[in-house]
């Protein structure tokens, strides 16, 4: 108690240079925090828009074979038949940790209009399943038009970029304002040199089919390339358009999704016992989203710890160059202390003890200030261009209590030991040297 006391007297009789060394060490505090939030918001993102927006859910259920060779080469071989799909949703049915699931068929081809053809990249939903995995956050995830569930059933979603191959581009132009709770479900114009499309690809037999669909709505893809190729309709346009009842994945949502490798663990053991050849797994895991995804967290994580090893090297400097200088200008202090009979173990300890409650007042200033610069960052609706993404995205800075902890405990740390490294020096003189200290 003692030392608390004596280090709470000095902090106060010297102020000035107190209220240095706590805006030096509440700089560096907002500026890993801040830095840290912003890293995670950006991970949150990525996550729920391949887990909801994208459809992916928490768990996805394929045949083994599909990302081989041999299914990439004939993939209608490798789809989930009829009676497959039975068996899946007996066991799905059967398991009370889902809250809900959706099976899809991927498709490709050409698609028309009057004057021009472009490739595309389709997915067929079940809508009705497939909007309980997007949830209430992206259960409109039309930037233009409608979704899937509020249109006829013989239309499709275009990504933008495909939309604007094939003449439909949003009319008036405008930024769709998005946030991590997705679109306003507003229905936003736009229009189509021609309304109806076609879209035709080949069979597992090798024959060549077409449906006729309409264009209900523009939306965001993702990623740039996926963007020129994307396609949305409902699961039995897509079967027609390949002539078959088979489907290539179920996507599945938990009601704990922490579980979900736990969960797809047990499932595939259920289904592969009942004969089925099938990968059951969490999607983070899969061969290639899951590669993607892992690749861009990873990215994220080598900028996060280059950009915070940068910073914490130059609060490093800032607060230690601030302590040193406290203790050197302190230094008679020092001596007087030790002149009074007071041992070199004791005095070290006056030091460090107010360093560390210098560290505590900086954490604490710089936990007020981040607070309130995140909520006006995330007040503020910024957006800005994210590499691969074909549309810009939000701004926003996560609050991370752990963060706070971590930083504030790192810094009163750095801030114990660069005391204690400057009085050891100067305890190395003798006591009249460090009161004729000048």
């Amino acid at each position: 108690m003692m030392y608390l006391k004596i280090a709470y007297r000095n902090l106060r009789r010297h102020s000035r240079q107190s209220l240095a060394a706590i805006l030096s060490i509440a700089a560096g505090f907002v500026s890993i925090v801040l830095f840290e939030g912003y890293i995670e918001e950006s991970r949150r993102m990525i996550y729920l828009e391949t887990r909801q927006k994208m459809m992916f859910g928490d768990i996805n259920i394929e045949h083994e074979n599909t990302w081989k060779p041999e299914g990439r080469s004939e993939p209608w071989n490798v789809n989930l038949t009829s009676e497959n799909q039975k068996i899946i949703e007996e066991t799905l049915t059967q398991s009370n940790e889902i809250e809900a699931w959706a099976k899809s068929l991927r498709v490709d081809g050409l698609a028309s209009n009057s004057q021009i053809s472009s490739l595309f990249f389709g997915l067929g939903i079940d809508t009705k399943l497939a909007q309980k995995i997007r949830g209430s956050i992206w259960y409109w995830n039309a930037m233009y038009g409608v979704p899937l569930e509020n249109a006829d059933f013989n239309s499709v979603l275009l990504g933008q970029e495909l939309g604007r191959r094939l003449g439909c581009v949003p009319n008036p132009a405008m930024h769709v304002k998005r946030t991590m709770k997705g679109y306003e479900n507003v229905e936003r114009p736009f229009e189509c040199a021609d309304k109806i499309l076609q879209f035709s690809g080949s069979t597992a037999s090798g024959q060549v089919s077409a449906v006729r669909l309409k264009v209900a709505g523009l939306v965001d893809a993702g990623m740039k390339d996926l963007d020129a190729r994307w396609a949305v309709m409902p699961l039995e346009m897509a079967q027609s358009l390949a002539n078959t009842k088979s489907v290539s994945a179920y996507s599945i949502t938990l009601k704990n999704p922490k579980r979900s490798r736990a969960v797809a663990s047990v499932l595939e053991t259920q289904l592969k016992d009942k004969g089925l050849m099938v990968d059951v797994q969490d999607w983070r895991d899969h061969q290639v989203i899951g590669s993607l995804y892992k690749k861009v967290t990873s990215l994220l994580d080598v900028f996060k710890n280059f950009v915070i090893v940068i910073i914490l090297c130059i609060a490093v400097m800032s607060v230690l160059n601030t302590l040193i200088k406290i203790v050197k200008e302190r230094t008679r202090e020092a001596g007087t202390w030790r002149c009074l009979g007071f041992p070199d173990s004791d005095v070290t300890l006056f030091f460090v003890f107010e360093a560390i409650m210098l560290g505590l007042a900086g954490s604490v200033l710089g936990a007020l200030t981040s607070v309130a610069m995140t909520f006006l960052a995330n007040s503020l609706g910024l957006f800005y261009r994210g590499g691969l993404f074909a549309e810009a995205v939000p701004f926003s800075i996560a609050f991370v209590p752990f963060d706070y902890l971590l930083s504030a405990i790192v810094l009163m740390s750095l801030c114990g030991l660069g005391s204690f490294w400057a009085i050891r020096q100067t305890l190395k003189r003798k006591i009249s040297e460090n009161l004729i200290h000048t």
